[in-house]
């Protein structure tokens, strides 16, 4: 299977927000016929890994992304321009009109592809360890309130601190930010005031109402999404194998 010449089209509706999963054993399975189309940069940072497997799932992962990307385009993988923002966050030299904007996350077992026009996104993919000092964790990342919500649950603490986490950060790389940018994680506040989400920094609202959707990927993860703005829709796709990538080629 060629994938230079399969070059489906993908479709992002007006106000929707499609999150695509791609699995490890995927990953792995695609790793060489994916990363063709990586950059020479991005084919350096693979051999930086640590383990033959984990190079391997990142050439899988960041060719599965241009894949995407060049889908909703309308271009090549490989002519995929990408760059990063102020804090890291990957984003398109040229997002196009209205722009296209993306996010990804990956944990133990998957990875998580994030992707709406003309807002900005943010996705977090945890997988659900017990072995996490929520204690721990929770007084670097959690503001007061959200900390009282976990004492609140205490037959699911685990649940609701990855829950909150997950949205965090999901809204935190939205900002373009990210738990590992930020001064202080605890400053934020993220409130549901039905129907709508607000996103409150330093006790100040951050502009416009957000999307915010927790994802259900099964007992052994938890994610969420983020988009700066109201009203999206959210929609969970699968990514495609290259075996299936050919009956929609151009």
């Amino acid at each position: 299977m060629d994938l230079h010449e399969s070059r489906p089209r993908l479709f992002l509706s007006e106000r929707e927000a499609q999150v695509w999963i791609l699995s490890d054993r995927e990953a792995l399975n695609q790793w060489c016929e994916l990363s063709r189309f990586l950059s020479p940069e991005e084919s350096r940072r693979a051999e930086l890994y640590c383990t033959v497997r984990d190079g391997k799932l990142f050439r899988g992962r960041r060719g599965m992304l241009r894949v995407l990307l060049a889908g909703f385009l309308g271009c090549r993988p490989e002519e995929v321009g990408l760059t990063t923002g102020a804090h890291g966050k990957p984003q398109l030299a040229d997002p196009g009109n209205p722009p296209l904007y993306f996010n990804l996350s990956r944990t133990i077992g998957l990875a998580l592809f994030a992707f709406a026009r003309g807002a900005e996104i943010g996705v977090d993919v945890e997988h659900r360890s017990t072995d996490v000092d929520q204690s721990a964790v929770g007084g670097v990342v959690f503001s007061p309130s959200e900390l009282a919500a976990m004492e609140r649950r205490g037959d699911d603490a685990l649940g609701t601190f990855f829950r909150l986490w997950t949205r965090k950060e999901a809204v935190l790389k939205a900002l373009g930010v990210g738990l590992g940018g930020t001064a202080d994680a605890r400053t934020l506040e993220v409130s549901e005031a039905p129907p709508h989400w607000e996103v409150i920094v330093e006790g100040r609202q951050t502009g416009g109402e957000w999307t915010i959707r927790e994802l259900n990927l099964g007992a052994a993860w938890h994610a969420n999404v983020a988009v700066v703005a109201d009203g999206f829709t959210c929609r969970l796709v699968s990514s495609p194998a290259p075996t299936e990538q050919k009956n929609h080629g151009n």
